[in-house]
């Protein structure tokens, strides 16, 4: 805000509520105005907090994450990420992605070998933002031979049904 003021007066000025800001300062300043520019000036400090959250993606139950969110400072917060852990061995991590449709992949410094993000600062703030850790099932592949033992009686033995629990 910029204005005019007699040399020795006192200038009062009041604090304005930015949406999504938080005063962190005096809700009030007053200052004589001095020869010094650089004196005559009032500061009003905010801060705004972001918050990131981690979000499974893939069958019910097949995974977790931890934490689920964080909230950090835009300007100067740190973001300590989150664990992505498959919740058996039924289940397999793929991979951190930007879109819960998971067609765009987290950049891969951001993913240590245990699965953990630790996602890095966009620009010069912090933004809310969603990352998405992908689950599949963990799939393999069964081969059943259904051979006859020696001695067996080929002729009987052929039309006997196997049952085979998987």
């Amino acid at each position: 805000k910029n204005g005019s003021a007699n040399w020795e007066s006192q200038v009062t000025e009041n604090w304005v509520e930015i949406e999504g800001y938080e005063l962190v300062s005096d809700q009030s300043y007053t200052i004589d105005i001095s020869a010094d520019p650089n004196q005559n000036v009032i500061t009003f400090y905010y801060v705004k907090d972001v918050t990131i959250n981690y979000q499974v993606v893939g069958p019910t139950g097949c995974g977790a994450v931890d934490p689920t969110s964080e909230t950090i400072g835009a300007m100067n917060g740190q973001a300590g990420g989150s664990t992505a852990t498959a919740s058996s061995s039924v289940y397999k991590f793929v991979g951190w992605y930007l879109d819960s449709d998971c067609k765009n992949p987290v950049p891969t410094e951001w993913v240590d070998a245990s699965g953990k993000i630790t996602p890095q600062k966009p620009g010069d703030l912090w933004v809310n933002a969603t990352y998405y850790a992908k689950f599949e099932y963990n799939l393999t592949s069964l081969t059943i031979d259904k051979a006859f033992p020696s001695g067996a009686d080929y002729s009987m033995d052929v039309n006997q049904s196997f049952l085979f629990d998987v």
